[in-house]
């Protein structure tokens, strides 16, 4: 006898945790995405017999709050990719995207000190050009005293580098 198929709306639950209560994260506890977003099974298939898949961020906003509008994409007020809440979610363009990802702090242009590849922090920047523009040091000096390179403290000194850094 055929096994009964699971329907949606119960596979769906089984992989959410709701122990925030009605206003807190609910996380994803199925698989996510490389990005850390929750990935399931939609319950279709594609043409080719395969499972559709989609972003449950996407699937979920379009089942407990309504179709997402052209050219929009789920964004979360909660700011946590796992996050499955309806309450959480809101829809916006990539433009509104950017920006509440800039206004939260996770901006991927990371610059000056924030940056995983600095060697120098925004005190070390402002003595390095105080102590170039009272002269008598030579950037080369200056390069070898703070482990970087001599370029590093020419871009640092004309302010095309750490420009942020008063």
């Amino acid at each position: 006898m055929p096994q009964k198929r699971i329907p949606t709306i119960v596979r769906y639950f089984t992989k959410v945790d709701q122990s925030a209560g009605p206003n807190g994260c609910w996380p994803w506890t199925g698989a996510c995405d490389q990005d850390g977003y929750g990935i399931f099974w939609d319950g279709t298939y594609r043409e080719n017999g395969s499972g559709h898949y989609v972003r449950v961020t996407r699937w979920t906003y379009e089942q407990f709050v309504g179709p997402i509008p052209a050219r929009q994409q789920v964004l979360h007020h909660c700011d946590n990719p796992p996050c499955v809440n309806p309450v959480c979610l809101f829809t916006g363009t990539v433009k509104t995207n950017h920006e509440d990802r800039e206004a939260k702090g996770r901006g991927r242009r990371m610059h000056g000190a924030t940056h995983v590849g600095s060697k120098l922090a925004d005190d070390q920047v402002r003595e390095i050009r105080t102590r170039y523009a009272a002269g008598g040091i030579p950037q080369q000096a200056l390069a070898d005293e703070f482990g970087v390179s001599n370029q590093l403290i020419s871009l640092i000194i004309r302010r095309l580098k750490w420009a942020h850094v008063e």
